[in-house]
């Protein structure tokens, strides 16, 4: 976790997971983030949700992958 640092981190990280969810034939997806865990380190809220936002929009668009809207734990 120490290298997410900005939104683009957060973007990838939940791209790379709807990639591999697209490739197993998966559809739909919830997911989850410890947000304490990355504000402890700094890290706003909003970096890590606007990441997390920006994938799930763009998953939905190009992948065919839904996903509720990201939660934090």
């Amino acid at each position: 976790m120490e290298v997410l640092h900005d939104e683009d981190d957060f973007y990838e990280l939940c791209m790379t997971y709807f990639r591999r969810a697209h490739t197993a034939n998966i559809r739909h997806a919830e997911i989850m983030s410890d947000i304490q865990a990355h504000t402890r380190r700094g890290v706003a809220v909003s970096i890590v949700m606007n990441g997390l936002e920006r994938a799930k929009r763009e998953a939905e668009q190009t992948l065919n992958v839904s996903c509720q809207p990201a939660q934090s734990i």
